[in-house]
């Protein structure tokens, strides 16, 4: 059975970026944030194989079936497209942060 394709997509990847910077710089914790970033990559390597893992969420006033990934403090949200094989990963907000 193939891969799922993982698609971070830019909004995406700007929320991880700039949690990457607020931890590394803001926070002066570089290395934690070094470890968000390879707790991410794991995670999302988990979820090429097993897409379903994480649990379907309701967000308001959208249509898309999300998928609600924690990781430490913070939440992927990804959408499965079964057609083409891809996980979509849609956005990456902290934890307590209202979405």
């Amino acid at each position: 059975m193939a891969k799922n394709k993982v698609i971070i997509l830019p909004r995406a990847q700007q929320d991880i970026e700039k949690a990457y910077e607020y931890i590394s710089q803001t926070l002066m914790n570089p290395k934690s944030a070094d470890e968000l970033i390879a707790i991410i990559q794991n995670k999302l390597r988990l979820l090429k194989d097993m897409p379903k893992m994480c649990p379907v969420v309701k967000l308001s006033g959208l249509t898309n079936t999300f998928r609600k990934c924690v990781i430490n403090n913070f939440i992927i949200f990804y959408t499965i497209n079964k057609e083409t094989a891809e996980i979509q990963v849609a956005r990456f907000y902290y934890g307590k942060k209202e979405y």
